[in-house]
């Protein structure tokens, strides 16, 4: 009985994976292209700036850009995961 309880729980995990998967892939895209748009404002502000505010303007752009870089890397990374899960266990994408 625990056994098959265990079973039942580990589908459940499974079931929901593509579906966790693809909210948290959709937020870290949106994410992207706000760091995006950030990084794009303040290049322009860099520009209107003083010496000093524009290179302190235009890290913080760079930084956007890396943050940007990581929330497009780990929504790809979470996509793989997706895809191999339905594949290895035969479920609906959700989306993903």
């Amino acid at each position: 009985m625990q056994r098959q309880a265990n079973r039942w729980a580990e589908h459940a995990d499974v079931v929901a994976l593509p579906q966790s998967v693809h909210r948290a892939g959709a937020v870290l895209t949106d994410l992207a292209g706000a760091e995006k748009d950030l990084a794009a404002t303040l290049m322009r502000a860099a520009g209107h700036a003083d010496p000093g505010r524009a290179a302190q303007l235009r890290r913080m752009a760079d930084e956007a850009l890396a943050d940007a870089r990581r929330a497009d890397d780990r929504a790809s990374s979470l996509r793989e995961l997706a895809a191999s899960a339905v594949e290895r266990h035969h479920l609906p994408s959700g989306g993903a």
